[in-house]
């Protein structure tokens, strides 16, 4: 990350100006460094103006300023401000791909049950375990841990991705349960020995809570549910949380559907108000991803979609294929359109890997102008189904799998796979220009044919631009790629 500080006086080991040099002559920076004491409020909107992509990091902000540079997401880290390694949390803050993870419950046989439990422990899918114990509390001890009195059923939870950084992290409880019903976590940290460095205890009823990674430990959780009565257990979110940043989900919105799915939205508006962007994440990429890209520096609306659901995604596609998800998410662009005066013939869609699919699926049903898709995906059944073995991701295509049909069957691929050819043989797409990115050695799912021998005969233009490698790799020519096509349309208004 490169730093440009203005109208600073702490930080010398960066280049200094005032703001009115910055306004002359701006100099390239991944972020800016702004003390907002003694700038003007007229001043600060040029800044803001001429810079308009997410990159000011500001301190000491009036409510006037604060408002202004929160309205363009800029970082207020007034509370770090002062601090001496002050460049080195910036670079943390900001370097590392923040992400938001459900976490998964053990097995079934990892499940241990009191000797007075008399009850009933189901499973309900991959994430969900249903407790109902009908027998009247008692007072029992357990030798397995005695600061949790009364226990009925214990089971593991075990984080996707290990806690390999030290921080603190924002903890989130999916947990209905009945009054009369206690839902424990225990999050047990242990050295390079395997002793015990800290024990935590936290009620699921919390809303949310701050866990601490400490250094060099690992980390075992354990459930404890207690007493008579109903719990539905369901995951543990984990969001990254970093200083003055707060919570930082998916996006800046969340919504819920009818079915309860969370749609989770990050929106810049734009000064030119002539087309509007709306971008998907690949799986377990999210709104830093976007950041970094810089899709706002066109000047254009931008409405991003991140799909944090089942580890990382599912295409954002409804649980079971109902389509209440796919209409709200058709709600939230329609409703950017109205507020910025565009159709549908004004939207660009952009998205790579997972992403891929959803800017095309979405495109095509909503007949837009632009669709911009990266390392494509497109067969949804095909993908589910192999990608756990291709890159042994602990399972997290299988559970996208449950998610979408509610089963783990094979004879399910060719449904998931026709979603997107069917999509393209009843919506028309002549005014529809397809700009794509793929990977010759793509070992997830190899597209070329369908795109060139289906899609592009009933669309206005397709271009395809081919490079070596497998889907991971050229990441920077993809993101170089999604900017030039950009600078195309933009070129061509």
């Amino acid at each position: 990350m490169t730093y440009l500080a203005i109208n600073t006086q702490h930080l010398t080991a960066l280049e200094q100006l005032s703001l009115d040099d910055f306004l002359q002559a701006p100099k390239p920076a991944s972020y800016l460094i702004l003390d907002c004491r003694g700038v003007d409020l007229s001043t600060l909107e040029k800044l803001v103006t001429s810079v308009r992509s997410r990159y000011i990091v500001y301190g000491y902000a009036t409510a006037k300023q604060a408002a202004l540079l929160g309205q363009w997401g800029h970082f207020d880290l007034t509370e770090i401000w002062e601090a001496p390694d002050f460049l080195a949390l910036l670079d943390w803050i900001f370097d590392d791909l923040l992400f938001t993870q459900g976490w998964n419950l053990a097995p079934d046989e990892a499940a241990m049950l009191s000797d007075d439990f008399t009850g009933t422990i189901e499973r309900r899918g991959r994430y969900e375990l249903f407790f109902d114990h009908k027998v009247a509390k008692k007072e029992l001890l357990t030798t397995f841990d005695p600061l949790v009195r009364n226990w009925m059923f214990k089971t593991y939870v075990r984080p996707y991705r290990r806690f390999d950084k030290a921080g603190k992290y924002l903890i989130e409880f999916d947990v209905v349960a009945d009054d009369s019903v206690t839902v424990t976590y225990v999050f047990t940290q242990y050295d390079k020995n395997y002793q015990i460095v800290r024990k935590e205890m936290i009620d699921a009823r919390t809303p949310s809570a701050i866990f601490e990674k400490l250094p060099d430990t690992t980390l075992d959780v354990m459930i404890y549910v207690e007493g008579q009565g109903q719990a539905v257990i369901g995951k543990v979110w984990t969001y990254k949380y970093k200083y003055g940043l707060g919570r930082f989900v998916a996006g800046d919105r969340r919504y819920l559907t009818a079915q309860n799915e969370p749609i989770d939205t990050y929106y810049m508006p734009g000064h030119d108000t002539r087309k509007l962007i709306v971008g998907f994440s690949g799986a377990l990429n999210e709104v830093p991803q976007y950041e970094r890209m810089s899709m706002a520096k066109f000047g254009f609306p931008v409405l991003l979609f991140a799909d944090i659901r089942s580890r990382g995604g599912v295409f954002q596609l409804g649980r079971n294929l109902n389509t209440d998800y796919e209409n709200e998410v058709k709600r939230l662009i329609d409703e950017k359109l109205s507020e910025n005066g565009l159709t549908r013939k004004d939207l660009i869609f952009a998205g790579w890997s997972m992403g891929s699919f959803s800017a095309s699926y979405y495109g095509v049903t909503m007949s837009a102008g632009d669709i911009i898709a990266c390392k494509t995906l497109t067969n949804v059944g095909k993908i589910t189904s192999d990608t756990w073995l291709i890159y042994k991701m602990d399972g997290a295509m299988i559970d996208a799998r449950e998610y979408l049909t509610g089963r783990t069957d094979k004879s399910d691929d060719e449904k998931l796979d026709q979603i997107l050819p069917k999509a393209v043989a009843e919506h028309d797409i002549s005014d529809t220009n397809f700009h794509l990115f793929m990977m010759h050695d793509d070992e997830l799912d190899r597209n070329v044919s369908f795109f060139e021998e289906v899609v592009k005969p009933r669309a206005k233009t397709l271009t395809i631009e081919m490079h070596d490698g497998f889907h991971a790799g050229k990441v920077r020519e993809q993101n170089a790629f999604i900017m030039a096509r950009l600078k195309e349309i933009k070129d061509k208004l």
